[in-house]
C-alpha cells in the first residue's frame, strides 16, 4: 500500500518540475550516476511531553537514474545518547530506503525529495534499570534536503536536510542532517 502512495506522491511532486529539470540538465535521460554521502544527524525524538536529541553518524549510498529520479539507502549509528528526568535514550541504529526526486532550484542548488521506508532502533533506560530496553519501529519515511555543489570540487557537495523516520500517537522521530557527498 505504501508503495502505491509513494508512486502517486512522486508523480504529483515531479510533474510540475519536469519542464524546469530538462532546461537545467537534471532530466536529460536515463543517465546513471552513483553518490556516496556522510552526514551528522541531530535526532528530534518527542515522546510524552519530553524531547530527546541523540546524535547519529549516517552513511548514504544512492544512484541517480535520470529524469530527476533516484534511489538511496541510508544507514546510521549512534554517536551520542541523550537523557532527561532519569531517562537515557539512544538510537543505536536505523536503516532507510528511499525513492528520490531531485531538481535544481537555481544554478548549483539542488532540492531533493525523499519518500520511502525506515526501521529505527530506540534504546531506553529508565532510572538505570535497563528497562524498557531496545525497541524497533517501522514506518513510512519522507523528507527534503538542499545540496550545494562546490565549485572548486565539482563532484563534491555539502548537504542539509530533514527526514521524518517514525510517527505514531505516542512518539515522533525525525532527523536534521548536515554533511557532504561525492558523485562518481
Amino acid at each position: 500500500m505504501w508503495l502505491k502512495q509513494m508512486a502517486v506522491a512522486m508523480m504529483l511532486l515531479g510533474l510540475p518540475l519536469i519542464g524546469v529539470s530538462a532546461e537545467r540538465g537534471v532530466a536529460e535521460g536515463w543517465d546513471v550516476s552513483v553518490r556516496l554521502g556522510a552526514e551528522l544527524e541531530y535526532v528530534e525524538l518527542d515522546v510524552a511531553d519530553e524531547s530527546l536529541n541523540p546524535l547519529l553518524a549516517k552513511l548514504a549510498v544512492g544512484a541517480h537514474l535520470g529524469y530527476g529520479l533516484g534511489v538511496e539507502l541510508h544507514v546510521a549509528a549512534s554517536v551520542k545518547d541523550d537523557n532527561v528526568s532519569n531517562v537515557v535514550l539512544d538510537v543505536p541504529q536505523y536503516a532507510a530506503a528511499y525513492i528520490t526526486y531531485a531538481d535544481y532550484l537555481v544554478q548549483g542548488l539542488l532540492l531533493k525529495v525523499y519518500l520511502g521506508r525506515a526501521e529505527v532502533e530506540v534504546d531506553t533506560n529508565l532510572n538505570g534499570s535497563g528497562s524498557p530496553g531496545s525497541q524497533r519501529f517501522r514506518d513510512d519515511s519522507f523528507g527534503v534536503s538542499l545540496e550545494e555543489r562546490l565549485t572548486r570540487f565539482p563532484n563534491m557537495a555539502v548537504t542539509a536536510g530533514y527526514r521524518r523516520l517514525f510517527k505514531d500517537e505516542d512518539m515522533k522521530l525525525g532527523v536534521i542532517s548536515v554533511g557532504a557527498n561525492y558523485v562518481f
